[in-house]
């Protein structure tokens, strides 16, 4: 009889066991079948703008926003969106626009506008639009090798390293600035041939405190003789055909202040 015993509980334990992972089966299911009774919305891709030589401006919607997580686009250099460039919306809409840049000139893209539901993803009708061939890098002599200095607001100097600037991808108006700070890190910007400034991106990070976390630069204005940050989160400088260039006032940011507030001049060194 014990061995009986022995035998019937392991089995009826057994049984327990099973038929709780059927339950759980039936569950999933359950849960497969609901998501299959969701109704996908529709979406559209309205209208496409050519922005410069490096974007367009889209402009989309989708029919309902029950179960939408999220929407956005899609830009891609072929047929099938292998490896497309995603654009999503901040906030979720029924009509929505946003401008997606950082594309290479004188190419044609394809693009679709998405909606990523409880269900799955929705995509519109693809559309092509081609961007026009940029002109070339006017002002090459930036390129190379800069001495840079940075003083401090008093006109102090602080900290003396190398810099390189480089073009950014092809990019017509674009450089690639490595080592701001003296950090090693590098940074993007944007330059005006006419009007010979150089702007940094928004929230360039130029260093990492293991306490504090990324360091940017952010642009100082002068008001009522008093330094205070710029609404955006960039540095101008300027610059002349003899390779001198002037980085304005600005402050190395973190999250819990500011580093030190400086002026930097860079000088080309001579190959």
């Amino acid at each position: 009889m014990k061995n009986i015993f022995k035998t019937l509980i392991p089995c009826l334990a057994l049984s327990v066991a099973l038929t709780g992972c059927y339950d759980e089966m039936d569950d999933k299911d359950v849960v497969e079948a609901g998501f299959a009774t969701i109704a996908a919305p529709t979406v559209s891709l309205n209208n496409v703008t050519v922005d410069g030589y490096e974007g367009f401006t889209l402009e989309g919607a989708v029919s309902s926003l029950e179960n939408v997580l999220e929407v956005g686009f899609m830009v891609a250099s072929d047929a099938e969106f292998s490896n497309p460039t995603i654009a999503t919306v901040s906030e979720t809409a029924a009509n929505f626009t946003l401008a997606v840049t950082g594309l290479k000139d004188d190419a044609s893209y394809y693009i679709r506008t998405y909606a990523y539901t409880k269900g799955g993803m929705v995509f519109s009708e693809a559309k092509t639009a081609a961007l026009p061939k940029a002109p070339e890098f006017a002002d090459t002599y930036l390129f190379g090798t800069y001495a840079a200095a940075d003083y401090t607001t008093a006109g102090t100097l602080d900290y003396e390293y190398q810099v390189t600037i480089e073009q950014k991808n092809g990019l017509w108006n674009k450089v690639s600035i490595s080592n701001i700070w003296g950090y090693g890190k590098t940074i993007t910007a944007t330059v005006d041939f006419e009007k010979k400034t150089i702007t940094s991106d928004p929230y360039s990070v130029i260093y990492i405190d293991s306490t504090y976390g990324d360091t940017w630069t952010w642009g100082l204005s002068v008001v009522d003789g008093k330094l205070v940050k710029n609404e955006e989160c960039v540095v101008v400088a300027t610059y002349d055909e003899e390779g001198n260039i002037t980085w304005g006032y600005w402050s190395a940011q973190c999250s819990a202040g500011s580093f030190g507030q400086y002026y930097t001049t860079f000088k080309k060194i001579e190959e």
